[in-house]
């Protein structure tokens, strides 16, 4: 029979359980001395003998015991002795014990002592374990990994699988005086672990976060990219950078290994880590990012367009997308020497951007804005319109502005881009851009007149310079009088802003062409309160020097001798009218028609030589100088420019033209008072109209119809 004698020092009861050091399925008395371990019943400082044997029989394990009880006896005595002792003295004197046993009790025993191993072990030292921050990597592919640092054996070694590689390192165990890292594919002492490595095994670096902010650096186009920091080979993501280098690597952890920096970040779709002595600072030897504000264009179609500064590979290039179009520039930017503007379809750097472009590769203007106030010009029909200022092919809205000559063009944005002012305004219902070089400015200036239009087909502008009137005068906008606050010119032709009320704001109607209105200076003369009487002669009117339209009264013959109270005098041309009430009306009188004193006038519309003769031929006589010539003081005589109707009978109109403005009829011989000449309609091959005045009304007269003179009126 042979036997086993074995010495166990404190064996774990996990080692026990995993590693199968005891049989416990095949003997009881194995299950026993587990269960004592697991339970604690059996200290760490005592000492167990067991004699394994399954060969044997219940009587040679019997018979065996007490011997073996004898020898645990001795061994615990030497071992008590030896505890002050060098170990390697204790594990001589145990060889030595081990040579002195005899088998008293048969020869079979004692053969069996000489065959059996004793398995000596010392005394279990404390475990220390303590936190730590480390990355390592397997030295060598025949490193043991351990489940526990008490275990005697390992439960796998490295091998290629975990070797040329990184591992982290959260915590640390010291074991009889051997070091060994827990190490795990993740920053965790509990999570991805692998098992515990020795020390010795390993190249191991502290490990320490550094910060989280975001850094963006410049690939250098060396070293190369890993999953995890100090990453080696099986960590390798991209193994050659140069394909990279110059473009951003923007950086969202920062950690250092050992004595070395390392970043994390995006490299092409995916999160890698890099050394940092493969990445430049950005704009480490020039400016900034700063702010702008240009227009450009990109200046061919094989200009590149980057996502970030620096790219070495652009995203795009410009191709006939982007070539032929202004941008707005709002940042640029310096790397290495070389400029960059960011692009944009607006006036932005973080809305409507396409990225960034080569200085170099790009016609680029500065761009400022002017003011924002209104203003109005008129229209070349020069150059083109855009959708943008000093646009290019792309943004053309017209590219023909002969149709839009003399069209007013009402701005309300103004800039200027390099030495050149923009305007943008409304054109056809759209909004565009034109270079000042195309438009030019209206001179406007005040006036005070009344006008009259004078021809129903006469136009109405809503701008000046307007193509196309917006209406004609037609019966509604003749025979009226307007108010006349503003004129303009525009290219030598005058125009009249007519009003119903005198103002150029309130009241308007538009703009009529100064050649197609009859106007006069139209001024205050006071507001004093006066009062006249009425001669009984003339109209009143709602304006002074009203037309048909404006007539309130057509025959004042009823309120003859009737006193006027005047509260408003003006002027209008040579003539003087008079506002005032009228049978519960406000009304405007000619001066003509009313006295200015308790002196009354009679007008016999006789001529001085008529007077005279009709004086001479009465009896008796009382100018004994009948004869000859007589004389009369100046200041009796009221020398006026009369006329005498050629015609018979003859319409006197309203208006110089024909249509619905007869007044009335006069036959050959009626003399009446000439106030001037005007263009009317064409009559004889004629448009020359005379306007008179007739029984206090100012009328007018074909000149074909009239011959006119010098009269002399004598006064009362």
């Amino acid at each position: 029979m042979g036997a086993v004698l074995a010495t166990v020092l404190a064996f774990p009861p996990h080692y026990l359980a995993e590693n199968n050091t005891l049989d416990t399925e095949t003997d009881p008395e194995n299950i026993n001395v587990a269960e004592q371990i697991k339970k604690g019943e059996l200290a760490e400082s005592e000492v167990d003998l067991k004699l394994v044997d399954q060969n044997n029989s219940d009587e040679d394990i019997e018979s065996s015991t007490n011997e073996i009880d004898n020898l645990k006896a001795k061994t615990n005595q030497q071992m008590n002795q030896t505890s002050e002792e060098d170990p390697e003295k204790i594990e001589s004197k145990s060889t030595v014990e081990k040579d002195n046993v005899e088998d008293n009790s048969s020869e079979s025993t004692l053969e069996t002592f000489k065959d059996a191993e004793l398995q000596t072990f010392s005394l279990k030292a404390a475990v220390r374990e303590s936190s730590t921050s480390k990355l390592g990597r397997i030295q060598n592919a025949n490193a043991g990994l351990y489940r526990n640092v008490e275990d005697k054996n390992p439960f796998t070694t490295a091998g290629t699988e975990y070797t040329d590689r990184v591992f982290y390192i959260k915590k640390q165990a010291e074991a009889n005086g051997q070091q060994y890292y827990l190490i795990s594919t993740v920053a965790s002492s509990t999570r991805g672990v692998l098992g515990w490595v020795k020390a010795d095994d390993m190249w191991a670096q502290n490990h320490v976060g550094v910060d989280k902010q975001a850094k963006t650096f410049i690939l250098k186009g060396t070293g190369w990219a890993y999953t995890d920091a100090w990453g080696a080979g099986k960590d390798v993501i991209y193994r050659d950078l140069t394909p990279y280098k110059d473009q951003t690597f923007k950086v969202n952890l920062t950690e250092k290994v050992g004595n070395y920096i390392w970043y994390r970040g995006e490299l092409n779709g995916r999160s890698v880590w890099i050394q940092a002595g493969n990445v430049t600072k950005i704009n480490e030897n020039s400016t900034k990012e700063s702010s702008t504000s240009k227009l450009g264009r990109i200046q061919n179609a094989n200009a590149g367009i980057y996502k970030n500064i620096g790219d070495r590979t652009p995203y795009t290039t410009a191709g006939t997308k982007y070539t032929d179009k202004v941008f707005y520039i709002k940042k640029q930017a310096e790397i290495n020497g070389q400029q960059y503007y960011l692009i944009s379809t607006v006036a932005s750097s973080t809305n409507g951007v396409i990225g960034w472009v080569k200085a170099e590769d790009m016609w680029a203007q500065n761009h400022v804005g002017v003011d924002k106030q209104a203003k109005t010009f008129i229209l070349k029909g020069t150059g083109w319109a855009y959708t943008d200022a000093w646009g290019a092919g792309k943004d053309v809205i017209y590219r023909d502005l002969t149709p839009y000559k003399n069209q007013t063009f009402k701005v309300n944005l103004t800039e200027k881009v390099g030495n050149y002012i923009w305007y943008r305004g409304e054109l056809n219902g759209r909004l565009v851009w034109i270079q000042a070089g195309n438009v030019t400015t209206i001179k406007e200036n005040s006036t005070s007149k009344l006008g009259r239009i004078q021809k129903t087909e006469t136009g109405i502008y809503k701008n000046i310079g307007d193509q196309n009137p917006f209406t004609t005068a037609g019966a509604q906008y003749t025979d009226k009088v307007f108010y006349i606050k503003k004129q303009a010119d525009l290219n030598g032709q005058q125009y009249y802003l007519i009003s119903t009320v005198a103002s150029s704001t309130n009241g308007v109607i538009g703009w009529v062409k100064a050649g197609d209105m009859w106007a006069q200076n139209h001024v205050g003369v006071d507001k004093q309160t006066k009062t006249f009487i009425l001669k009984g002669t003339g109209w009143a009117y709602t304006d002074a020097w009203g037309a048909g339209k404006d007539v309130i009264y057509r025959d004042l013959s009823p309120y003859k001798n009737q006193a006027f109270k005047v509260n408003l005098t003006e002027k209008v041309g040579n003539y003087i009218w008079y506002r005032g009430e009228l049978n519960g009306k406000l009304v405007w009188i000619q001066a003509s028609n009313i006295n200015t004193s308790n002196i009354f006038y009679t007008n016999y519309n006789l001529t001085f030589k008529e007077a005279l003769d009709k004086q001479m031929s009465r009896s008796p006589q009382t100018d004994k100088y009948r004869n000859n010539n007589g004389y009369i003081q100046s200041s009796l005589v009221d020398i006026k420019e009369g006329a005498v109707i050629t015609g018979d009978p003859v319409n006197l109109r309203t208006s110089p033209g024909f249509g619905q403005n007869v007044w009335g009829q006069v036959n050959r011989g009626a003399v009446v008072d000439y106030l001037g000449q005007v263009k009317g309609d064409l009559h004889e091959g004629s448009t020359v109209w005379y306007m008179v005045s007739y029984n206090g009304q100012i009328l007018y007269v074909h000149s074909c119809k009239l011959a006119h003179y010098f009269r002399h009126l004598i006064s009362n």
